[in-house]
């Protein structure tokens, strides 16, 4: 994955808070479900869980997203890193009303409570819906740098594969060597043989080591 991508990232590995939020975010309408758990600072923005969502995932964040609270569920929850200007987003909501700034508003502002969910969506064209729970709220360890991933299932959608159907269709296509479009699928993975892409496969340690990267990057 590109770490450009992540160069906009602006916060800190260790960042000051009182409290750990543990997040559970589940993609949806994919059986078995694709799935991590994050461990970010109370603290942290909105802004700042899209980033760890991206990079624990694996997406390349390279579309639009939002998140929908209980407070902004007419609105959303939202800044693209390429517009700087909120007036600029006036006529999208119905209501007239420019979404809020995801880069000013803390998870603490809107996650209060044990089991309360959020929704996140990334890719407005290929409409990945995921859920968002608030697991649990935990004291700080000083010891550990945050984010961090501490489980997850599965590997995470190409980007552009044309949604959770697309999804379907791609793993049916690499399970068939026969299919007319087999071959065509592995040029756009940029694969050369089915067997590098495992739609099973997750691992918690490429998964933070991805997190540290793209700090780093920043840093850099």
């Amino acid at each position: 994955m590109p770490l450009h991508s992540y160069a906009h990232w602006c916060y800190p590995l260790s960042m000051p808070s009182d409290s750990i939020y543990q997040l559970k975010i589940t993609l949806k309408n994919i059986k078995p479900p694709i799935w991590r758990s994050i461990l970010i600072p109370a603290d942290a923005t909105f802004r700042d869980l899209h980033e760890a969502i991206q990079l624990s995932f694996g997406w390349t964040d390279s579309h639009l997203h939002d998140f929908s609270t209980e407070k902004d569920k007419y609105r959303g929850l939202y800044i693209d890193r390429k517009i700087t200007d909120l007036e600029t987003l006036d006529g999208i909501d119905p209501w007239g009303e420019p979404p809020a700034d995801e880069r000013k508003v803390t998870l603490r502002e809107r996650l209060k409570q044990e089991e309360q969910h959020i929704a996140y969506m990334y890719d407005f064209g290929d409409s990945w819906e995921h859920d968002i729970i608030l697991e649990k709220i935990l004291p700080r360890d000083k010891n550990m740098e945050f984010p961090a991933c501490i489980a997850g299932k599965r590997g995470c959608p190409p980007d552009d594969c044309g949604g959770t159907g697309g999804y379907e269709h791609l793993i049916a296509i690499l399970a068939d060597p026969k299919h007319e479009e087999h071959a065509d699928m592995l040029e756009w993975l940029g694969i050369e043989n089915a067997e590098e892409f495992d739609p099973e496969e997750f691992d918690a340690v490429t998964a933070n080591e991805m997190l540290r990267d793209g700090y780093a990057a920043i840093a850099g």
